[in-house]
Protein backbone atom coordinates (compact mmCIF):
# COMPACT_ATOMS: atom_id res chain seq x y z
CA UNK A 1 0.00 0.00 0.00
CA UNK A 2 1.28 3.50 -0.76
CA UNK A 3 2.18 5.91 1.98
CA UNK A 4 -0.51 8.52 2.56
CA UNK A 5 -0.01 12.19 3.33
CA UNK A 6 -3.22 13.74 4.70
CA UNK A 7 -4.40 17.10 3.43
CA UNK A 8 -5.98 18.77 6.44
CA UNK A 9 -8.22 21.80 5.90
CA UNK A 10 -8.85 24.46 8.48
CA UNK A 11 -12.51 23.53 8.56
CA UNK A 12 -11.79 19.84 9.03
CA UNK A 13 -11.81 18.52 5.49
CA UNK A 14 -9.21 15.82 4.85
CA UNK A 15 -8.08 14.16 1.61
CA UNK A 16 -5.42 11.41 1.63
CA UNK A 17 -2.75 11.72 -1.08
CA UNK A 18 -0.41 8.82 -1.88
CA UNK A 19 3.21 10.02 -1.87
CA UNK A 20 4.97 6.66 -1.87
CA UNK A 21 4.26 4.03 -4.53
CA UNK A 22 5.20 0.46 -5.29
CA UNK A 23 8.39 0.00 -7.25
CA UNK A 24 8.26 1.01 -10.91
CA UNK A 25 10.99 1.41 -13.51
CA UNK A 26 10.81 3.86 -16.40
CA UNK A 27 13.52 3.76 -19.07
CA UNK A 28 14.11 6.01 -22.05
CA UNK A 29 17.46 5.47 -23.85
CA UNK A 30 17.63 9.14 -24.83
CA UNK A 31 16.91 10.48 -21.34
CA UNK A 32 17.83 7.87 -18.77
CA UNK A 33 16.55 5.19 -16.42
CA UNK A 34 14.42 5.96 -13.36
CA UNK A 35 13.43 3.59 -10.56
CA UNK A 36 10.67 4.80 -8.20
CA UNK A 37 10.45 2.93 -4.89
CA UNK A 38 9.47 3.68 -1.31
CA UNK A 39 9.38 7.43 -1.70
CA UNK A 40 12.71 7.68 -3.53
CA UNK A 41 13.94 7.78 -7.11
CA UNK A 42 17.20 6.27 -8.39
CA UNK A 43 18.21 7.62 -11.77
CA UNK A 44 20.93 7.29 -14.39
CA UNK A 45 20.49 10.34 -16.60
CA UNK A 46 21.86 10.81 -20.12
CA UNK A 47 23.72 14.11 -20.68
CA UNK A 48 25.33 14.32 -24.17
CA UNK A 49 28.78 15.93 -24.03
CA UNK A 50 29.98 15.57 -27.61
CA UNK A 51 28.44 14.12 -30.74
CA UNK A 52 30.79 13.17 -33.56
CA UNK A 53 29.71 12.98 -37.19
CA UNK A 54 30.83 10.05 -39.32
CA UNK A 55 32.18 10.39 -42.84
CA UNK A 56 29.25 9.12 -44.91
CA UNK A 57 31.68 8.20 -47.72
CA UNK A 58 33.42 5.65 -45.50
CA UNK A 59 30.98 3.63 -43.40
CA UNK A 60 32.35 1.69 -40.39
CA UNK A 61 33.90 -1.68 -41.17
CA UNK A 62 33.98 -2.88 -37.56
CA UNK A 63 31.24 -3.64 -35.10
CA UNK A 64 30.03 -0.62 -33.06
CA UNK A 65 31.32 -0.36 -29.50
CA UNK A 66 29.98 0.97 -26.21
CA UNK A 67 32.57 2.05 -23.63
CA UNK A 68 31.53 2.54 -19.99
CA UNK A 69 34.03 4.18 -17.63
CA UNK A 70 33.38 4.23 -13.88
CA UNK A 71 35.47 6.28 -11.42
CA UNK A 72 36.55 5.02 -8.02
CA UNK A 73 35.90 5.89 -4.42
CA UNK A 74 35.93 9.63 -3.78
CA UNK A 75 37.67 10.32 -0.43
CA UNK A 76 35.86 13.65 -0.18
CA UNK A 77 32.60 11.73 0.15
CA UNK A 78 33.94 10.10 3.31
CA UNK A 79 35.45 13.33 4.67
CA UNK A 80 39.03 12.05 4.73
CA UNK A 81 41.32 15.11 4.98
CA UNK A 82 43.61 16.08 2.14
CA UNK A 83 42.68 13.22 -0.18
CA UNK A 84 40.62 14.59 -3.05
CA UNK A 85 41.34 13.84 -6.70
CA UNK A 86 38.11 14.58 -8.55
CA UNK A 87 36.85 17.04 -11.11
CA UNK A 88 33.88 19.16 -10.08
CA UNK A 89 31.92 17.53 -12.93
CA UNK A 90 31.87 14.25 -11.00
CA UNK A 91 34.10 12.32 -13.39
CA UNK A 92 37.80 11.54 -12.94
CA UNK A 93 40.55 12.87 -15.19
CA UNK A 94 41.39 9.38 -16.45
CA UNK A 95 37.92 9.00 -17.98
CA UNK A 96 38.59 12.02 -20.18
CA UNK A 97 42.09 10.80 -21.04
CA UNK A 98 40.90 7.43 -22.34
CA UNK A 99 38.40 9.30 -24.52
CA UNK A 100 41.33 10.89 -26.34
CA UNK A 101 42.34 7.40 -27.45
CA UNK A 102 38.83 6.13 -28.12
CA UNK A 103 37.52 9.03 -30.22
CA UNK A 104 39.79 8.51 -33.29
CA UNK A 105 38.26 5.03 -33.72
CA UNK A 106 35.26 6.76 -35.27
CA UNK A 107 37.07 6.39 -38.60
CA UNK A 108 36.41 2.64 -38.57
CA UNK A 109 33.87 1.99 -35.83
CA UNK A 110 30.82 3.78 -34.47
CA UNK A 111 31.08 4.20 -30.70
CA UNK A 112 29.52 5.64 -27.56
CA UNK A 113 31.35 6.38 -24.31
CA UNK A 114 29.24 6.49 -21.15
CA UNK A 115 31.31 8.48 -18.62
CA UNK A 116 29.66 7.54 -15.34
CA UNK A 117 29.51 9.68 -12.21
CA UNK A 118 28.12 7.88 -9.17
CA UNK A 119 27.70 7.99 -5.38
CA UNK A 120 30.98 6.26 -4.56
CA UNK A 121 30.49 6.30 -0.77
CA UNK A 122 27.17 4.43 -0.91
CA UNK A 123 25.95 0.92 -1.72
CA UNK A 124 26.74 -0.26 -5.23
CA UNK A 125 23.85 -2.57 -6.14
CA UNK A 126 21.00 -0.03 -6.47
CA UNK A 127 23.22 2.09 -8.72
CA UNK A 128 24.35 -0.90 -10.77
CA UNK A 129 20.73 -1.79 -11.38
CA UNK A 130 19.67 1.56 -12.76
CA UNK A 131 22.78 1.80 -14.99
CA UNK A 132 22.17 -1.73 -16.31
CA UNK A 133 18.59 -0.73 -17.16
CA UNK A 134 19.92 2.24 -19.13
CA UNK A 135 22.52 0.18 -21.01
CA UNK A 136 19.92 -2.43 -21.96
CA UNK A 137 17.56 0.30 -23.15
CA UNK A 138 20.36 1.83 -25.23
CA UNK A 139 21.28 -1.47 -26.88
CA UNK A 140 17.75 -2.84 -27.24
CA UNK A 141 16.67 -1.03 -30.42
CA UNK A 142 20.08 -1.24 -32.15
CA UNK A 143 20.29 -2.91 -35.54
CA UNK A 144 23.48 -4.81 -34.73
CA UNK A 145 25.03 -6.44 -31.71
CA UNK A 146 27.57 -4.12 -30.08
CA UNK A 147 30.88 -4.85 -28.40
CA UNK A 148 30.85 -3.49 -24.83
CA UNK A 149 33.86 -2.46 -22.73
CA UNK A 150 33.37 -1.75 -19.00
CA UNK A 151 36.34 -0.16 -17.24
CA UNK A 152 36.33 0.80 -13.57
CA UNK A 153 38.86 2.01 -11.01
CA UNK A 154 38.85 1.25 -7.27
CA UNK A 155 35.24 0.69 -6.13
CA UNK A 156 34.36 1.53 -9.72
CA UNK A 157 36.06 -1.75 -10.67
CA UNK A 158 33.77 -3.63 -8.30
CA UNK A 159 30.85 -1.64 -9.75
CA UNK A 160 31.93 -2.63 -13.28
CA UNK A 161 32.16 -6.31 -12.37
CA UNK A 162 28.67 -6.25 -10.84
CA UNK A 163 27.39 -4.45 -13.93
CA UNK A 164 28.89 -7.15 -16.16
CA UNK A 165 26.91 -9.81 -14.28
CA UNK A 166 23.69 -8.05 -15.32
CA UNK A 167 24.78 -7.58 -18.94
CA UNK A 168 26.58 -10.84 -19.76
CA UNK A 169 24.69 -12.83 -22.37
CA UNK A 170 22.48 -9.91 -23.46
CA UNK A 171 21.10 -10.49 -26.93
CA UNK A 172 22.50 -7.22 -28.28
CA UNK A 173 26.06 -7.70 -26.94
CA UNK A 174 28.54 -9.43 -29.26
CA UNK A 175 31.45 -9.44 -26.80
CA UNK A 176 31.78 -8.07 -23.26
CA UNK A 177 35.13 -6.81 -21.95
CA UNK A 178 35.46 -6.09 -18.20
CA UNK A 179 38.53 -4.12 -17.10
CA UNK A 180 39.14 -3.76 -13.36
CA UNK A 181 41.83 -1.19 -12.55
CA UNK A 182 43.08 -1.50 -8.95
CA UNK A 183 39.65 -2.88 -7.88
CA UNK A 184 38.92 -2.33 -4.19
CA UNK A 185 35.90 -3.72 -2.38
CA UNK A 186 34.54 -1.98 0.72
CA UNK A 187 32.67 -4.57 2.85
CA UNK A 188 31.40 -1.70 5.00
CA UNK A 189 29.18 -0.75 2.03
CA UNK A 190 28.23 -4.35 1.27
CA UNK A 191 30.86 -4.93 -1.44
CA UNK A 192 32.15 -8.42 -2.24
CA UNK A 193 35.49 -8.78 -4.01
CA UNK A 194 34.89 -10.68 -7.28
CA UNK A 195 35.67 -14.38 -7.49
CA UNK A 196 34.86 -15.18 -11.11
CA UNK A 197 34.18 -13.50 -14.44
CA UNK A 198 30.59 -13.99 -15.68
CA UNK A 199 30.49 -17.02 -17.95
CA UNK A 200 27.51 -16.10 -20.15
CA UNK A 201 28.30 -14.97 -23.68
CA UNK A 202 31.72 -14.04 -25.06
CA UNK A 203 33.37 -12.31 -22.10
CA UNK A 204 36.93 -11.14 -21.45
CA UNK A 205 38.46 -10.04 -18.14
CA UNK A 206 41.37 -7.63 -17.58
CA UNK A 207 42.81 -6.90 -14.12
CA UNK A 208 45.61 -4.66 -12.80
CA UNK A 209 46.49 -3.78 -9.20
CA UNK A 210 49.46 -2.28 -7.33
CA UNK A 211 49.83 -4.70 -4.37
CA UNK A 212 50.01 -1.74 -2.02
CA UNK A 213 47.78 -0.50 0.84
CA UNK A 214 44.56 1.35 0.08
CA UNK A 215 45.95 4.41 1.87
CA UNK A 216 49.69 4.78 2.35
CA UNK A 217 49.90 8.33 3.57
CA UNK A 218 49.55 10.45 6.66
CA UNK A 219 46.52 12.71 6.92
CA UNK A 220 45.44 14.74 9.90
CA UNK A 221 48.36 13.34 11.88
CA UNK A 222 47.17 9.75 11.35
CA UNK A 223 49.17 7.14 9.45
CA UNK A 224 46.82 5.51 6.95
CA UNK A 225 49.29 2.88 5.71
CA UNK A 226 46.60 0.20 6.10
CA UNK A 227 43.78 -1.26 4.05
CA UNK A 228 41.05 0.32 6.18
CA UNK A 229 38.74 -2.68 5.95
CA UNK A 230 39.06 -2.99 2.16
CA UNK A 231 39.52 -6.14 0.10
CA UNK A 232 41.77 -5.85 -2.95
CA UNK A 233 44.86 -6.96 -4.88
CA UNK A 234 43.87 -10.55 -5.61
CA UNK A 235 43.54 -12.49 -8.85
CA UNK A 236 40.06 -13.34 -10.10
CA UNK A 237 39.12 -16.46 -12.04
CA UNK A 238 38.46 -15.66 -15.70
CA UNK A 239 40.36 -12.39 -15.63
CA UNK A 240 43.37 -13.41 -17.74
CA UNK A 241 44.47 -10.10 -19.29
CA UNK A 242 43.79 -11.63 -22.70
CA UNK A 243 46.02 -14.59 -21.83
CA UNK A 244 49.00 -12.43 -20.83
CA UNK A 245 48.69 -12.53 -17.03
CA UNK A 246 50.78 -9.93 -15.19
CA UNK A 247 48.15 -8.71 -12.75
CA UNK A 248 50.35 -7.00 -10.15
CA UNK A 249 51.78 -3.82 -11.65
CA UNK A 250 53.13 -1.11 -9.34
CA UNK A 251 52.97 1.53 -12.06
CA UNK A 252 52.65 4.53 -9.77
CA UNK A 253 55.08 4.15 -6.83
CA UNK A 254 54.19 7.40 -5.10
CA UNK A 255 52.15 8.46 -2.09
CA UNK A 256 48.46 7.70 -2.66
CA UNK A 257 49.24 5.16 -5.36
CA UNK A 258 45.68 3.84 -5.19
CA UNK A 259 43.95 7.12 -5.96
CA UNK A 260 46.37 8.07 -8.76
CA UNK A 261 46.62 4.59 -10.28
CA UNK A 262 43.97 4.98 -13.00
CA UNK A 263 45.31 8.37 -14.04
CA UNK A 264 48.72 6.81 -14.68
CA UNK A 265 47.20 3.74 -16.35
CA UNK A 266 45.17 5.86 -18.78
CA UNK A 267 48.28 7.33 -20.46
CA UNK A 268 50.85 4.57 -19.89
CA UNK A 269 52.25 2.85 -22.97
CA UNK A 270 53.23 -0.81 -22.80
CA UNK A 271 51.79 -3.94 -21.17
CA UNK A 272 50.48 -2.26 -18.00
CA UNK A 273 48.56 0.66 -19.52
CA UNK A 274 45.28 1.45 -21.23
CA UNK A 275 46.90 1.44 -24.67
CA UNK A 276 47.71 -2.27 -24.44
CA UNK A 277 44.24 -3.24 -23.17
CA UNK A 278 42.68 -1.14 -25.92
CA UNK A 279 44.86 -2.84 -28.54
CA UNK A 280 43.76 -6.27 -27.31
CA UNK A 281 40.14 -5.16 -27.57
CA UNK A 282 40.66 -3.79 -31.08
CA UNK A 283 42.29 -7.06 -32.15
CA UNK A 284 39.09 -8.84 -31.13
CA UNK A 285 36.59 -6.27 -32.36
CA UNK A 286 34.68 -8.09 -35.01
CA UNK A 287 34.69 -7.08 -38.66
CA UNK A 288 32.33 -8.55 -41.23
CA UNK A 289 34.31 -7.94 -44.38
CA UNK A 290 31.71 -5.33 -45.27
CA UNK A 291 30.35 -2.23 -43.59
CA UNK A 292 27.96 -1.41 -40.75
CA UNK A 293 25.15 1.07 -41.34
CA UNK A 294 25.15 4.02 -38.96
CA UNK A 295 22.79 3.55 -36.04
CA UNK A 296 22.60 6.78 -34.05
CA UNK A 297 25.45 9.17 -33.32
CA UNK A 298 28.86 8.68 -31.74
CA UNK A 299 30.62 10.51 -28.94
CA UNK A 300 30.81 11.02 -25.19
CA UNK A 301 27.87 10.99 -22.79
CA UNK A 302 27.93 11.93 -19.10
CA UNK A 303 25.81 9.55 -17.00
CA UNK A 304 25.34 10.85 -13.44
CA UNK A 305 23.68 8.35 -11.10
CA UNK A 306 21.73 9.97 -8.29
CA UNK A 307 19.09 9.34 -5.66
CA UNK A 308 16.38 11.86 -4.85
CA UNK A 309 13.60 11.89 -2.33
CA UNK A 310 9.98 12.16 -3.41
CA UNK A 311 8.39 14.52 -0.93
CA UNK A 312 5.12 16.34 -0.51
CA UNK A 313 4.05 19.61 1.03
CA UNK A 314 0.28 19.56 0.72
CA UNK A 315 -2.37 21.55 2.52
CA UNK A 316 -5.76 23.18 2.07
CA UNK A 317 -7.38 26.40 3.18
CA UNK A 318 -10.98 27.59 3.30
CA UNK A 319 -11.98 31.19 3.88
CA UNK A 320 -14.88 33.37 2.85
CA UNK A 321 -16.64 31.91 -0.13
CA UNK A 322 -13.76 29.81 -1.47
CA UNK A 323 -11.84 26.65 -0.61
CA UNK A 324 -8.54 25.91 -2.31
CA UNK A 325 -6.30 22.86 -2.35
CA UNK A 326 -2.65 23.82 -2.71
CA UNK A 327 0.83 22.49 -2.11
CA UNK A 328 3.63 20.79 -4.02
CA UNK A 329 5.15 17.48 -4.95
CA UNK A 330 8.95 17.52 -5.27
CA UNK A 331 11.69 15.22 -6.48
CA UNK A 332 14.74 16.20 -4.48
CA UNK A 333 16.41 19.27 -5.93
CA UNK A 334 15.41 18.45 -9.51
CA UNK A 335 12.11 20.26 -9.67
CA UNK A 336 8.64 20.44 -8.24
CA UNK A 337 5.04 20.88 -9.21
CA UNK A 338 3.25 23.50 -7.19
CA UNK A 339 -0.51 23.15 -7.08
CA UNK A 340 -1.13 26.82 -7.63
CA UNK A 341 1.82 27.49 -9.85
CA UNK A 342 4.44 25.53 -11.71
CA UNK A 343 8.06 25.77 -10.67
CA UNK A 344 9.24 25.45 -14.24
CA UNK A 345 12.10 23.29 -15.40
CA UNK A 346 13.42 22.62 -18.85
CA UNK A 347 15.55 20.21 -20.83
CA UNK A 348 16.77 17.29 -18.78
CA UNK A 349 14.89 18.22 -15.63
CA UNK A 350 11.65 18.02 -17.57
CA UNK A 351 12.39 14.44 -18.58
CA UNK A 352 13.36 13.47 -15.06
CA UNK A 353 10.06 14.69 -13.68
CA UNK A 354 7.98 13.31 -16.51
CA UNK A 355 5.88 11.08 -14.27
CA UNK A 356 4.87 13.75 -11.79
CA UNK A 357 1.52 15.44 -12.14
CA UNK A 358 -0.61 17.60 -9.87
CA UNK A 359 -4.05 19.18 -9.75
CA UNK A 360 -5.81 21.91 -7.83
CA UNK A 361 -9.45 22.75 -7.33
CA UNK A 362 -10.95 26.04 -6.18
CA UNK A 363 -14.51 25.79 -4.90
CA UNK A 364 -16.70 28.89 -4.97
CA UNK A 365 -20.39 29.55 -4.57
CA UNK A 366 -21.27 29.35 -8.26
CA UNK A 367 -18.69 27.04 -9.75
CA UNK A 368 -15.57 24.95 -9.21
CA UNK A 369 -12.45 25.59 -11.28
CA UNK A 370 -9.72 23.02 -11.67
CA UNK A 371 -6.17 22.94 -12.95
CA UNK A 372 -3.84 20.07 -13.77
CA UNK A 373 -0.13 20.21 -14.52
CA UNK A 374 2.23 17.75 -16.18
CA UNK A 375 5.67 19.04 -15.39
CA UNK A 376 7.50 17.19 -18.15
CA UNK A 377 5.76 19.22 -20.86
CA UNK A 378 5.93 22.48 -18.97
CA UNK A 379 2.21 22.98 -19.59
CA UNK A 380 -0.71 23.59 -17.30
CA UNK A 381 -4.35 23.36 -18.28
CA UNK A 382 -7.20 25.02 -16.42
CA UNK A 383 -10.89 24.26 -16.86
CA UNK A 384 -14.23 24.91 -15.23
CA UNK A 385 -15.60 21.58 -14.10
CA UNK A 386 -19.24 20.69 -13.62
CA UNK A 387 -21.01 17.40 -12.96
CA UNK A 388 -20.79 16.23 -16.56
CA UNK A 389 -17.38 17.37 -17.70
CA UNK A 390 -13.72 17.17 -16.90
CA UNK A 391 -10.59 16.86 -18.94
CA UNK A 392 -7.88 14.38 -19.79
CA UNK A 393 -4.32 15.34 -20.68
CA UNK A 394 -2.14 12.82 -22.52
CA UNK A 395 1.52 13.48 -23.18
CA UNK A 396 4.08 11.21 -24.75
CA UNK A 397 7.65 10.82 -23.51
CA UNK A 398 10.54 9.22 -25.33
CA UNK A 399 9.24 8.99 -28.89
CA UNK A 400 5.93 7.62 -27.73
CA UNK A 401 7.40 4.79 -25.66
CA UNK A 402 5.93 6.27 -22.47
CA UNK A 403 2.55 7.96 -22.17
CA UNK A 404 1.59 10.11 -19.20
CA UNK A 405 -2.15 10.59 -18.68
CA UNK A 406 -3.68 13.03 -16.20
CA UNK A 407 -7.45 12.98 -15.70
CA UNK A 408 -9.37 15.49 -13.60
CA UNK A 409 -13.12 15.47 -13.06
CA UNK A 410 -15.62 15.06 -10.24
CA UNK A 411 -14.60 11.45 -9.72
CA UNK A 412 -11.16 12.63 -8.69
CA UNK A 413 -7.75 13.24 -10.15
CA UNK A 414 -5.42 10.50 -11.38
CA UNK A 415 -2.03 10.46 -13.03
CA UNK A 416 -1.02 7.29 -14.85
CA UNK A 417 2.04 6.24 -16.82
CA UNK A 418 1.59 3.68 -19.58
CA UNK A 419 4.83 1.80 -20.19
CA UNK A 420 5.06 -1.14 -22.60
CA UNK A 421 1.31 -1.55 -22.46
CA UNK A 422 1.12 -1.53 -18.66
CA UNK A 423 -0.71 1.21 -16.75
CA UNK A 424 1.14 2.43 -13.67
CA UNK A 425 -0.94 4.62 -11.30
CA UNK A 426 1.20 7.31 -9.71
CA UNK A 427 -1.15 9.80 -8.08
CA UNK A 428 -4.76 9.38 -6.96
CA UNK A 429 -6.95 12.04 -5.38
CA UNK A 430 -10.30 11.24 -3.75
CA UNK A 431 -13.44 12.50 -5.51
CA UNK A 432 -13.56 16.28 -5.66
CA UNK A 433 -17.34 16.17 -5.44
CA UNK A 434 -17.09 14.99 -1.83
CA UNK A 435 -15.03 18.05 -0.99
CA UNK A 436 -17.50 20.32 -2.75
CA UNK A 437 -20.49 18.78 -0.97
CA UNK A 438 -18.93 19.09 2.47
CA UNK A 439 -17.92 22.69 1.98
CA UNK A 440 -21.15 23.87 0.35
CA UNK A 441 -23.29 22.16 2.97
CA UNK A 442 -21.29 23.77 5.73
CA UNK A 443 -21.65 27.17 4.07
CA UNK A 444 -25.37 26.68 3.61
CA UNK A 445 -25.24 26.89 -0.16
CA UNK A 446 -28.11 25.00 -1.78
CA UNK A 447 -26.70 24.03 -5.19
CA UNK A 448 -25.57 20.61 -4.01
CA UNK A 449 -27.86 18.23 -2.08
CA UNK A 450 -26.64 17.50 1.44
Amino acid sequence: MPKLAPLVFDDELTIPIPVGISEYTLVDPKRGAFVFADGEMDSAVVVPLENLAFNVDALPNRRPALFISIPGFNPAAANLPGLTNRHATGIDAWQTKVSYTISPTIYWSQYKHFMVSWRSAEAIQPQVRVLADLVKAFLGPKKYKWDVVIMGHSRGGIFGHELSKRLAGHEKISSLHVWMIEPTAAPLFGDIYPTQLPAAGQTYGYLKYDNRPFLDTTAGGINFGVRLGTDSDREVSGYTNYGKGGFAADINPVTNSHFLYADKWATLQGPNGFSDAFKEFRNRQEGTGGTFDLDGDSGEVLVPISRDTLSSDLFGTCSGNSCTVSGALAIGSIGSVAFDNLVSTDGLDVAVASTVAAASVAIRKDFASAQATDIFSGQSIAARVDFNSGFVIRQQVGDGQIEVTTQLDWTGMTSTVRLLGIDIPLVRRDPLLNLVKKHTCKKGWIRYPC
